[in-house]
C-alpha cells in the first residue's frame, strides 16, 4: 500500500478545490438513515410476501426523525416522480418498513410501519431514493436532497458507485449485507437474497466500529479569519465532524451543528472539508485547532491540536 503524502503536500494540491467549499451544518438524521432492503416481487408468482416493500435502517446511537423526509421511486430508466412522505422516528439501530402496492394473493402479509399504497415496485429493476424533502426529485439520476439511493437490477440507469445491485426477483430482494456496509457502491453493498422485512418492532441491528483515515489537517490565516481544512482518504461509520478552538486553556466548539461526513470525493479521491473561524486578527496567533470525528454510535476521535502543520491523534 502506498504511503499517504504529508498533509501539507496534499493540501497544496487541493487548495483550489477547497477554497470555494463551505461546510454546511445539517441535521444528523440524514447521516444515520440508509435504505437497507428493496423488494418488488410482492404478490407475484412464488412470492414469499404479498406486497412490495422498502426497509430503512438507522445506524446511529440516537433515534432519527423522518419528519420532512420521503421515499421516491422511479422505473429502471425513468425519472423520479412518485413521492411517499414519511413521518415518525426510527429507533437507534432500528428499522422502519414501508409497504407499496396492493396485497396480492400470494405470500405472507407484510407488517409495515407505513402502508403507502401506490406505486408498485418492479420485481427486477428500478430505483429508490431516500430524500430529505418531499418535492419530486424529477431527474433520472438526481442529486441535491438525496440521502441514499439504490439502483437495483442490471437495467437500472442510476445507482451509487460502480454499478447497480445484483438483480432481484419474485423470490429475492436487494438486501444490504449489513447496516454497517455503506460504501456508496450499490453493487458491493447489496446482494440478491431471500427477503427479510424488518420493522420498528424488530431486534436492533449491530453496532459497528468507526474509522476515518485523515490525510490533511491545516489551519491557515486569511483576510476573513482562520480557515481550517481537512481531507479524508476513507470514512467508515462516521457521522460527522466538529471543529474545536483551543485558546488560553479553553476549548470551544465552533460549529453549532455537526458537519456531516460523506462529502463526495474529489478527483484526487479524497473527501474535502473546510471551516472558517472568524476570529479577530489579534487573537489568531495564540489559537490552536482540534478536529473531532463523531461516529454513528456517538464515540469521538480527536486529531490535533494544530497551530501550523502538526498532526497528532487521540481517542476518547
Amino acid at each position: 500500500m502506498a504511503r499517504a503524502a504529508p498533509a501539507v503536500v496534499i493540501l497544496a494540491a487541493l487548495c483550489a478545490l477547497l477554497a470555494g467549499a463551505a461546510a454546511a451544518p445539517a441535521g444528523a438524521a440524514g447521516q444515520c438513515l440508509v435504505i437497507s432492503e428493496v423488494y418488488g416481487g410482492g404478490g407475484n408468482l412464488g412470492a414469499p410476501y404479498d406486497r412490495d416493500f422498502v426497509e430503512l435502517s438507522n445506524r446511529c446511537a440516537q433515534a432519527a426523525s423522518l419528519s420532512g423526509f420521503s421515499l421516491q421511486y422511479a422505473s429502471a430508466s425513468g425519472s423520479f416522480s412518485s413521492v411517499t412522505p414519511l413521518a415518525g422516528t426510527v429507533a437507534s439501530r432500528g428499522f422502519f418498513l414501508v409497504a407499496f402496492g396492493t396485497p396480492g394473493s400470494t405470500g405472507a402479509a407484510v407488517a409495515a410501519d407505513l402502508q403507502a399504497g401506490a406505486p408498485s415496485l418492479s420485481a427486477t429493476a428500478g430505483k429508490v431514493a431516500l430524500s430529505s424533502g418531499t418535492t419530486a426529485l424529477g431527474a433520472v439520476c438526481p442529486a441535491g436532497s438525496v440521502i441514499d439511493l439504490v439502483g437495483y437490477g442490471a437495467a437500472a440507469t442510476c445507482f451509487e458507485g460502480a454499478g447497480p445491485t445484483p438483480s432481484p426477483s419474485n423470490t429475492t430482494s436487494a438486501s444490504r449485507a449489513s447496516i454497517c456496509s455503506d460504501t456508496d457502491n450499490n453493487s458491493a453493498d447489496f446482494a440478491a437474497v431471500a427477503p427479510t422485512p424488518q420493522n420498528s418492532g424488530s431486534p436492533q441491528g449491530p453496532a459497528c466500529a468507526a474509522a476515518v483515515r485523515l490525510v490533511a489537517f491545516t489551519a491557515t490565516a486569511s483576510a476573513e479569519g482562520t480557515r481550517v481544512r481537512w481531507a479524508t482518504a476513507s470514512e467508515s461509520r462516521t457521522l460527522g465532524f466538529n471543529v474545536l478552538r483551543v485558546q488560553s486553556g479553553r476549548t470551544v466548539r465552533l460549529n453549532r451543528s455537526i458537519i456531516p461526513a460523506g462529502r463526495k470525493a474529489s478527483h484526487a479521491g479524497d473527501r474535502l472539508y473546510t471551516w472558517l473561524d472568524r476570529l479577530p486578527r489579534k487573537a489568531r496567533r495564540a489559537s490552536r485547532y482540534v478536529l473531532e470525528e463523531v461516529s454513528l454510535e456517538g464515540r469521538t476521535t480527536r486529531y490535533g491540536p494544530i497551530s501550523t502543520r502538526a498532526l497528532r491523534e487521540s481517542t476518547s
